[in-house]
């Protein structure tokens, strides 16, 4: 019997500020993903990162996502799993230098 091997991901979500709209708003995304990770067996949850409050024009000034930055050096995951390209980045050349 051969065995697949799972694809190990990791999720990121961010809302640019802590007012009710937005923390709403990340709910809605940790939702999304549950819903993902249930529609794709082949994937292994590792981990969840999330900036809140934090806009998404510079990684730098968010501490989740350089964490994940880090840990995708270390081969902790295969892939990160985001509901938008602008919780990933605000920036396009930002977002290219770190999705590379």
């Amino acid at each position: 019997m051969e065995t697949t091997k799972k694809i190990r991901v990791v999720f990121y979500a961010r809302v640019s500020t802590e007012h009710e709209a937005q923390i709403n708003a990340f709910e809605n995304q940790v939702d999304w993903y549950k819903k993902e990770l249930l529609n794709n067996p082949q994937w292994e949850l590792v981990d969840i990162y999330s900036d809140k409050g934090l806009t998404g024009t510079s990684a730098e000034k968010r501490p989740g996502f350089m964490q994940m930055y880090a840990d995708a050096y270390t081969g902790r995951f295969d892939k990160i799993v985001t509901r938008e390209l602008s919780r990933f980045a605000r920036n396009v050349e930002e977002a290219y230098e770190y999705a590379r």
